[in-house]
């Protein structure tokens, strides 16, 4: 029997996680350079945490009218996110022009552009993919994966992990 200790995290709490992470970075930034709109940073946190702490309420503790409730509380959550995503996205311009006008020096001012556009990159990917598949009922093609992943097991080519008890 083959066992693993991996957690597969959902898109809801990836979502969660590249956001939180882009607000980090902009916090970061907010102390080299003047950002506007961006004064507040802790008041988006809060929004964030408090609307992702409510979907994973109703994800876990399902029950009656689970999927509508679901789907409502999904829709609010997109739309804070979607706020965060546009202000993001003006600030990206904004530290670009910085960047290319040299301003700021760009030893400081570089690492942190480009870990926010990658986290950016991240958090509009679980955006669309929560959109897709909570609200407009996708499927993952996880199951279809697991079970590729488990031929390669059999067949040799990937070596499995066995845990001792």
């Amino acid at each position: 029997m083959v066992e693993a200790n991996v957690c597969f995290p959902s898109d809801l709490k990836l979502l969660f996680q590249s956001a939180k992470k882009c607000l980090c970075v902009l916090g970061k930034l907010r102390l080299i350079i003047d950002l506007p709109g961006w004064g507040k940073h802790h008041y988006w946190y809060k929004r964030l945490t408090e609307s992702s702490f409510k979907v994973t309420k109703i994800y876990r503790n399902k029950g009656k009218g689970y999927q509508k409730r679901l789907k409502q509380v999904v829709k609010e959550h997109l739309a804070i996110c979607s706020k965060i995503s546009i202000k993001i996205d003006s600030s990206l311009l904004i530290i670009k022009e910085l960047i290319n006008q040299e301003a700021v020096t760009k030893a400081s001012l570089m690492p942190l552009y480009e870990e926010l556009v990658l986290f950016f990159a991240y958090f509009s990917k679980h955006q669309d993919l929560v959109k897709r598949r909570i609200i407009d009922g996708e499927k993952s093609r996880m199951r279809k994966s697991c079970f590729r992943y488990m031929n390669l097991i059999m067949s040799g080519l990937v070596k499995e992990r066995v845990i001792k008890k």
